[in-house]
């Protein structure tokens, strides 16, 4: 697939991750749906974030440029942190889905901005 194909598909499945975040912090409902739902979407973030990177002609068997190794550290907090958030703090649901959007946010600067790169 094209290069534009994988950032596409990069870029929804990072806002349906969010939304799922969003969605199971804040509704007061069963969202066992959601959460599935938000688990099968963070793997696709990955699968299309190595397509990507295949694209931008990042080995995977050489070295990985620093900020890529940073997006892939923020991507398994972010996945982890948001269904332990949703549980266990209920009561601070503001700050919990804040760190969320702080993670993502960073994530995204990284990617526009490519800092530490080789």
């Amino acid at each position: 697939m094209p290069y534009e194909v994988y950032k596409l598909l990069h870029i929804i499945f990072v806002v349906l991750f969010v939304s799922g975040a969003a969605i199971t912090l804040y509704a007061d409902l069963n969202t066992k749906f959601w959460k599935i739902l938000t688990g099968i979407v963070s793997f696709l973030i990955f699968v299309a974030g190595m397509g990507l990177m295949a694209r931008l002609g990042v080995s995977h068997t050489e070295g990985w440029p620093t900020w890529i190794k940073a997006k892939i550290a923020i991507w398994l907090i972010a996945v982890a942190f948001a269904p332990i958030a949703a549980k266990r703090l209920r009561a601070h649901r503001n700050l919990a889905f804040g760190f969320v959007i702080s993670l993502v946010s960073v994530a995204i600067w990284l990617a526009i901005y490519q800092p530490m790169s080789a």
